[in-house]
């Protein structure tokens, strides 16, 4: 049952994703996939005994997940001078593993402190947005 359901949120993300990247600015789809993300884990943290909204909580993670990668690399593109795209690149990266790595010291906090945690996380990542510099800056001009 979990597989399904989490097959049929990874095809959601991907609906999603496309919604958003064709109908919305970089910005605003990242923080649209953000308010998802903050949405589940507040679900996570507020009914953690509730079956069926842990379901919709973990389909909305994933759909904040896909959202958030596929709106990244916009982001790279559209906001990051030319020559810097491949230090940020590789720095999101690098960060993205190192979560990775924290990720099973995270999981075994006990019921509300790992949803927080990264929720924290989330939200300080979000706010990092509002510090970029506006779309298209460094894009050639013909």
């Amino acid at each position: 049952m979990n597989g399904i359901i989490f097959g049929c949120g990874e095809v959601f993300a991907m609906i999603f994703s496309n919604f958003l990247m064709n109908n919305l600015l970089d910005i605003n789809a990242f923080r649209v996939a953000y308010s998802c993300g903050f949405v589940s884990y507040t679900i996570l943290i507020v009914f953690r005994d509730s079956a069926m909204l842990t379901y919709f909580a973990n389909v909305l993670m994933i759909t904040s997940i896909g959202g958030w990668f596929n709106s990244m690399l916009l982001i790279l593109e559209m906001r990051v001078p030319p020559q810097n795209v491949g230090s940020v690149s590789a720095l999101v990266r690098t960060m993205a593993v190192g979560g990775s790595v924290v990720a099973p010291t995270i999981a075994n906090l006990t019921a509300p402190w790992a949803h927080v945690c990264l929720m924290s996380l989330a939200t300080f990542a979000m706010i990092l947005t509002f510090f970029l510099p506006p779309p298209g800056m460094n894009l050639p001009t013909v």
